[in-house]
């Protein structure tokens, strides 16, 4: 090996590891990067596979693709108040692949983010009766005839759950649609922490402070996530260049915490340190980073697609996956057929 040349091991082979592995092979530096990946392919989270708990060569299951999804892990699950009492079937939207075995059934779906509309709005083909319970105001968009918005779980019973508002229902099925836990199970805890999904000491999300060639794609979530990996993938590879003259130690400890603080006044609780789904956050946190490292920034276009989608997905969500865009140039985008 040149003394030019430079080995990076790239953890993971999904969307973040890809843009990484791409942005390293096609840098002016002479890098021998190394891909690590547990899988039996490249895709990551996002590689569909019909098993949901033991892959068909024997290794534990991590993707949470379902068979009908068009968009991490270890699961949140919450404690609820008499789950061992309910003698239904309780399962983590992590293992959830199809919803033909749901035919006929009471079916409860905690949690209405993206996941949980999805996969009530799925089960509803087939269930009986689907209750979507959840701590929002009430959904805005259209649902089918046997989807009914409900308020969280209270509690459940042998075989009902009753809800925030005392109303009980009959079910068979508890789905968990709350999410999920950031986790680094290949890096000590001496070297990385994560308390209430604050992930510790990063500097803008990407750079360890202290081991500052240890740097993470994908750890800021809800916001565009394919397009940023690739332009957050590209602030990597130009910190390794040494294109970036990266602060302090002490000056990056200072703009975390600032960064943390100023979250907490905006109203944003500790699992929200790294939440881009804000307004117009995940653009400015772009911009923030391109000019870190001489880059552009995404185009305006990008933004403006998001924003339209968004409410597209908030008030029509039975009906907005269908709708297809070009975008035209870095201002405006097209719907097309």
């Amino acid at each position: 090996m040149s003394e030019t040349q430079m080995r990076v091991a790239v953890i993971g082979a999904g969307v973040a590891g890809l843009c990484a592995l791409r942005h390293l092979l096609n840098s002016k530096k002479d890098y021998i990067p190394t891909c690590f990946e547990r899988g039996s392919d490249v895709g990551g989270l996002w590689l569909y596979d019909r098993n949901t708990h033991i892959d068909d060569n024997g290794m534990p299951v991590f993707t949470s693709i379902y068979r009908d999804l068009i968009h991490h892990e270890k699961m949140n699950t919450p404690d609820i108040e008499g789950i061992e009492e309910f003698q239904g079937e309780v399962f983590h939207s992590h293992h959830y692949r199809t919803p033909e075995n749901y035919k006929d059934k009471n079916v409860v779906v905690l949690g209405a983010s993206f996941s949980g509309q999805d996969i009530a709005v799925g089960m509803s083909d087939y269930a009986k009766q689907v209750f979507l319970s959840h701590l929002k105001d009430t959904l805005k968009t259209a649902l089918p005839a046997n989807v009914v918005q409900k308020t969280g779980i209270k509690r459940m019973k042998k075989n009902r759950v009753v809800f925030l508002d005392d109303t009980e229902e009959e079910v068979d099925v508890l789905v968990f649609c709350t999410g999920f836990l950031t986790q680094f199970p290949f890096l000590s805890e001496d070297i990385t922490q994560v308390n209430s999904e604050r992930v510790t000491p990063l500097y803008t999300h990407i750079v360890h402070i202290k081991f500052t060639t240890l740097l993470f794609v994908g750890i800021p979530r809800l916001l565009s996530f394919f397009p940023q990996c690739f332009e957050i993938a590209k602030v990597v590879v130009a910190i390794l260049d040494g294109t970036v003259a990266l602060p302090s130690e002490d000056q990056m400890r200072e703009d975390a915490e600032n960064d943390f603080a100023d979250r907490k006044r905006e109203g944003l609780d500790d699992t929200q340190t790294h939440f881009m789904g804000d307004g117009d956050r995940q653009w400015r946190f772009n911009k923030d980073v391109a000019k870190m490292a001489g880059l552009d920034p995404l185009p305006t276009s990008f933004q403006r697609l998001w924003d339209y989608v968004t409410i597209q997905r908030d008030t029509k969500f039975l009906t907005f996956r269908k709708q297809n865009f070009e975008i035209t140039d870095t201002e405006t985008f097209v719907e097309i057929n």
